[in-house]
């Protein structure tokens, strides 16, 4: 069955996209990770405060945040998914900007206009899977599968049909590290 979403296809720009990566080995991202949902009641924080992840607390295309300490007290209702060390975040409102990261800091908790990825299938490089998404191969299906005008959001199913190009672990990892570099 077609999604809402999948006219767009037919825009010449996104089509040209996705012919290109399915001229080769390719899967769509649902099909090698898992999404969490896992919220805080916030009872973990005996201390009353916590580090809160905004999506105005990444830094756009280069996998880094900052977090903001907050109060318990005074969390944003916005203020909810539980992060671990690990999960790579990415923004659902404007996602096409690249506010996408690696959390390497336990404790974080998250703004609800984030999905979580927290379990990558073994075929796929983690370091890798993070320069795809950061990609504008994927920035740009994001940006297509998005609606809405002046802040366009995508849904998480339409994250996990974005198409990513599958190449062998090997080369996932030589590729990654030579991005790092």
């Amino acid at each position: 069955m077609e999604n809402r979403f999948d006219t767009h296809f037919y825009l010449p720009r996104f089509r040209k996209i996705i012919e290109e990566i399915k001229k080769g080995s390719h899967v769509q991202l649902g099909d090698v990770v898992s999404f969490a949902k896992e919220t805080s009641d916030f009872s973990e924080y005996p201390n009353g405060s916590f580090e809160y992840l905004e999506i105005s607390g990444i830094n756009l295309g280069i996998n880094f945040y900052n977090t903001v300490t907050t109060e318990v007290k005074n969390a944003p209702s916005r203020a909810k998914l539980k992060t671990y060390v690990g999960d790579i975040v990415i923004s659902t409102t404007r996602p096409h900007r690249g506010a996408v990261a690696e959390i390497v800091n336990d404790g974080i908790i998250a703004s609800t206009g984030f999905s979580i990825i927290r379990n990558i299938s073994s075929q796929i490089d983690k370091t890798w899977l993070l320069h795809v998404l950061l990609s504008e191969v994927c920035l740009q299906q994001m940006l297509q599968r998005s609606s809405g005008g002046n802040y366009p959001a995508i849904i998480e199913d339409e994250i996990k049909r974005i198409c990513i190009p599958i190449v062998s672990q090997e080369k996932q990892v030589s590729m990654a590290a030579t991005i790092n570099e």
